[in-house]
């Protein structure tokens, strides 16, 4: 059931972590739009580039020690109603612990300042890479599958303890409302993650014998996404992802990439000299999404939310391809 949200008289004021990164920025733009919004307060490390009246920067590392401290008296100050936490390592940290830094005890200080402050509602961003890459995984995953990707991989590992922080939380405050969004690989004129770094290259790898279907949503998809969890209360975990799948030789093709193609005996040991050398932005721990499908089922998103995309995967490849793959004069 949708239940409507009437923080104030006055409008909505919503704090965002992470507010520097595509996410954060295009959700700001989003709220900034509507009327509703009184105030929009973004936590970063980095300013962001609006100067709109009713946008507040406060510049916070949320990985030290005082940042729950700092952060619960800027939300009571503020008069937060709603804290979305968008910050990611967008899984390309070389670095596990600082990954580790930034998601987990990230989170961590984040719940402690909503609940020091008494902020109501926290929506928390996800990914449905957390299903994992199986030779033998559902078609869809649905949100009641297990979660279980790779445990060596950071990017999975560090979104599983993000999750169960956020879940323990929604459990210990019945009265608060925690969402939680798991959305598919982002595509579009601004997003930023390992796959839309991969396919923006005029060349990226793939693996003989391994053509797995995948999926895309895009970016103003996204926004939306976010701005219907924060304009209603919709407690729990959704899907969000775009309309349809493409095999992944689809997806280089769509994105005009030509494919290298290399027998996995060969990449496995190529990608962690690349990764460690720097010589590429690819984790070398991400292989197995290069082999097998992680697709997720949106129906929970569509009847509970009322969420269903307006693009489709190769929209959100097109309009990534459209600014990435300017015609040559």
């Amino acid at each position: 059931m949708t239940k409507e949200t009437n923080p104030t008289t006055d409008g909505r004021v919503v704090a965002i972590s992470g507010g520097a990164n595509f996410l954060g920025a295009g959700l700001t733009r989003s709220l900034l739009a509507d009327p509703n919004t009184r105030k929009v307060v973004l936590f970063d490390t980095r300013q962001p580039p609006s100067q709109d009246g009713r946008l507040v920067y406060y510049k916070v590392d949320m990985t030290l020690p005082s940042a729950s401290q700092i952060i619960s008296k800027i939300l009571t100050n503020e008069n937060v109603d709603t804290f979305c936490h968008l910050i990611f390592s967008y899984g390309l940290s070389r670095s596990r612990s600082i990954a580790h830094e930034i998601e987990a005890i990230g989170t961590m200080h984040m719940l402690d300042a909503c609940e020091a402050a008494g902020v109501r509602k926290v929506v928390a961003r996800s990914t449905t890479a957390i299903y994992g890459a199986k030779p033998k995984g559902p078609a869809f995953y649905t949100e009641n599958h297990k979660v279980d990707g790779d445990s060596r991989n950071s990017m999975v590992t560090e979104k599983l303890e993000t999750e169960r922080q956020l879940q323990v939380f929604a459990q210990r405050h019945p009265d608060k409302v925690v969402t939680i969004l798991r959305a598919c690989t982002t595509m579009g004129p601004t997003a930023i993650n390992f796959l839309s770094n991969m396919l923006i290259q005029p060349r990226a790898v793939k693996l003989i014998g391994y053509d797995p279907l995948m999926q895309f949503i895009h970016e103003d998809d996204l926004f939306r996404a976010y701005k219907k969890v924060i304009d209603e209360d919709h407690p729990g975990i959704y899907n969000i992802v775009g309309k349809g799948t493409l095999r992944y030789s689809e997806t280089l093709k769509t994105m005009a990439t030509r494919p290298v193609r290399l027998p996995l005996r060969a990449w496995e040991p190529l990608s962690s000299v690349l990764w460690s050398l720097k010589l590429s932005d690819i984790p070398d721990k991400l292989t197995r999404y290069l082999q097998y499908p992680w697709v997720a089922d949106g129906t929970k998103a569509a009847e509970e939310i009322g969420f269903v995309p307006e693009y489709s995967s190769r929209d959100a490849l097109m309009a990534a391809h459209h600014v990435h793959r300017k015609p040559k004069n």
